[in-house]
């Protein structure tokens, strides 16, 4: 997957791995409290980092992402598009979008 907007991609495996660069630290180093965020949080944006990726329980539109134990982040997917929200999640549109080519 690959945005227009930003030199950013996620590479999801149907293995259920993925591989993440460019991506903006405001989405990847949310969910954890800082010391827990991958070593990749605690440098320069953005970041790069791979692990595994789960959907959500009961929830199949909404994936998460982890390095080894840790969430880094997750996103919803709707068609070719996988979108990540910053901040106020209530607003229709994600704050950045990866469309898959």
């Amino acid at each position: 997957m690959t945005t227009a907007d930003w030199d950013s991609t996620i590479d999801l495996r149907s293995d259920h791995t993925f591989t993440a660069e460019g991506v903006p630290q405001s989405v990847a180093c949310t969910h954890d409290l800082p010391a827990s965020n991958p070593d990749e949080c605690q440098g320069s944006y953005p970041v790069a980092f791979s692990g595994t990726w789960k959907l959500v329980e009961n929830n199949p539109i909404e994936i998460f992402f982890f390095d080894g134990d840790t969430l880094v982040m997750s996103g919803v997917r709707s068609g070719k598009t996988l979108g990540f929200w910053v901040g106020d999640r209530e607003r229709p549109e994600p704050t950045y979008e990866y469309v898959h080519d």
